[in-house]
């Protein structure tokens, strides 16, 4: 019988990895777990609210209002579940802010939505996650 089970081999990748926002001043960075099902704590946070908006759920548009309060109830999740450290982060008098996750869950609330948006597609691509030696297959020529 053929043997795939080094397909599931998990150990290419890293635990986590580092997102700069190259366009905010100073460049601030943050240091990010896998914003997927292997993240247990983040991927049970998203069932539960998944669960609590079937409960109140009735045909209607989505709106810009419905698309903010998603983000910030995204920004908690990340800043508790994901989010696990950070440099360059500096207050409105440029003094270095060290990481909590309140402070975190504030800073990711107040950068611009697309900026938001750019960390999110990165925390839950695996590829950002891999390990230097391991090529990114999405950039690997096929044979």
């Amino acid at each position: 019988m053929t043997d795939f089970s080094h397909l599931a081999d998990s150990s290419g990748k890293k635990e986590t990895a580092r997102y700069t926002f190259f366009e905010i001043l100073g460049e601030p960075w943050l240091d990010v777990r896998l914003a997927d099902e292997s993240n247990k704590p983040f991927f049970n946070a998203l069932l539960r609210r998944q669960q609590q908006s079937r409960r109140g759920f009735r045909m209607r548009q989505i709106s810009t209002e419905t698309l903010r309060q998603r983000r910030m109830e995204d920004a908690r999740l990340y800043a508790k579940f994901v989010v696990v450290g950070w440099g360059n982060v500096t207050d409105k008098n440029g003094e270095d802010v060290p990481f909590t996750v309140e402070d975190c869950k504030k800073f990711l609330r107040m950068i611009p939505y697309w900026l938001f948006d750019e960390l999110r597609d990165f925390a839950s691509d695996p590829s950002s996650f891999l390990t230097e030696d391991e090529p990114d297959p999405a950039n690997t020529e096929k044979n």
